[in-house]
């Protein structure tokens, strides 16, 4: 009997729509010493945190970053206080309907 193996390619697509989906629902704050800055969409969350942590291990670096509505650069060091937040905007969205993403055929 031949071995069953899911359709992988629309598996993964299914989970590319739903981060897609998840990503286009969230925004993400950086807070850096109490002044808030709402990152720009498609901003690399956990690449940025890596080069804040870097940063903060130096005694002072510089970290860009984009937000809508500008280019940052702030000075990290020691002493540098960062807050990062990631608000889900579910409250006026219509529940996500899971079934669109889930693949309920297989291959044999």
């Amino acid at each position: 009997m031949p071995e069953r193996k899911p359709l992988r390619g629309a598996a993964v697509e299914a989970y590319r729509r739903l981060m897609i989906h998840v990503l286009e629902h969230t925004r993400t704050h950086v807070e850096i010493d109490g002044r808030d800055f709402l990152l720009a969409p498609g901003q690399d969350l956990v690449e940025l945190m890596d080069r804040i942590e870097e940063a903060a291990q130096s005694p002072g670096t510089f970290v860009h970053f984009q937000t809508d509505a500008m280019s940052l650069s702030a000075l990290i060091s020691t002493t540098t206080h960062v807050m990062i937040g990631v608000e889900v905007e579910s409250a006026t969205d219509p529940p996500l309907a899971l079934s669109e993403f889930m693949i309920p055929e297989w291959e044999y």
